[in-house]
């Protein structure tokens, strides 16, 4: 299996981590790039450690082989403070979908063990 190291406009793990969720709830939109002209141009920047384009990172693979990605904005439309309170909801809405499914597998424990209780006093 291969590994791989992903690097971005972001210099730590977690700034890279961040630009990936924001990618997947939407907010952020990652496009692979294609061109190889510019991927060999991109490819020079990085053996030479020269800086990348603010919007573009990549992710190197163990063998050697780089996938570049350009990062545009897909909500631009909306404000920063918007943006934050859409993540909140969407977090508040997957709270509420984790407490559903502990109600359910908290009432069914209890009927269970209601059941083995009452199965002692049959025998």
């Amino acid at each position: 299996m291969e590994t791989k190291k992903s690097y971005s406009i972001h210099k730590s793990v977690a700034g890279l981590q961040y630009t990936e969720m924001l990618a997947e709830e939407g907010i952020l939109v990652k496009t692979k790039i294609e061109s190889e002209s510019l991927i060999s141009e991109l490819n020079k920047l990085v053996e030479e450690k020269q800086p990348l384009p603010e919007d573009i990172f990549y992710v190197e693979y163990s063998d050697g082989k780089r996938l570049f990605f350009q990062i545009s904005n897909a909500a631009e439309d909306m404000t920063t403070d918007e943006i934050q309170l859409y993540i909140a909801l969407q977090q508040a809405k997957n709270i509420r979908s984790i407490k559903g499914w502990v109600t359910f597998f908290g009432a069914l424990s209890v009927i269970g063990l209601a059941l083995c209780f009452f199965s002692l006093f049959i025998h």
